[in-house]
């Protein structure tokens, strides 16, 4: 309907006006509410997986989470995230933007908590044995050496052989079996 150039003489004209005029937007604003709504649905898969990837909430979910485990967790993401504002703070730098003293503080803030952090893990660290750490590791194997020594001591060469075997066999996974034991 071409559109008149005067004002029209009854509703009727106006109506049609109206519905010339409002069509195609009405179906532009529909077809882009309906990408609106894919939009959001990827959006809303793509934030799905990435939480549940996060590795702060893996950490968090295991069933037998351990307190160390999750604050050394949480220490990383703070890692992560004031890595990420050093790192915006320098490329402004390049660009001759001042130092913006907002991100400053909130990145002093960041290291602060990972500081507090790392105290928190030497605490439970008193209380709670890590027996994968490389420490531990070296207590271990001290131990198996002088047992080792005493094997040597008493058997024939057959017989530490064989005690060593069944002892590897029985010893394989003991951090996890300990870890578990002790939870």
């Amino acid at each position: 309907m071409a559109i008149p150039s005067e004002p029209p003489s009854n509703v009727r004209d106006l109506a049609a006006i109206r519905v010339a005029y409002r069509a195609p937007k009405e179906r532009r604003e529909a077809r882009e509410a309906i990408a609106n709504l894919a939009y959001q649905a990827d959006v809303a898969e793509a934030r799905r997986d990435h939480v549940a990837k996060d590795p702060l909430v893996r950490a968090v979910g295991l069933n037998n989470a351990d307190s160390v485990d999750v604050l050394k967790a949480v220490r990383a993401e703070i890692a992560r995230e004031q890595a990420e504002m050093h790192f915006q703070r320098l490329e402004a730098e390049k660009r001759g933007i001042g130092r913006d003293p907002k991100l400053s503080k909130t990145r002093i803030d960041a290291l602060v908590k990972i500081a507090q952090i790392e105290s928190e893990i030497r605490k439970f660290g008193a209380e709670a044995l890590d027996f994968k750490s490389p420490k531990f590791q070296k207590v271990f194997a001290l131990w198996v050496e002088a047992i080792k020594e005493v094997a040597v001591e008493l058997f024939t060469p057959e017989q530490v052989d064989l005690f060593f075997n069944r002892l590897g066999t029985k010893l394989d996974g003991w951090e996890d079996r300990v870890s578990d034991t002790l939870r």
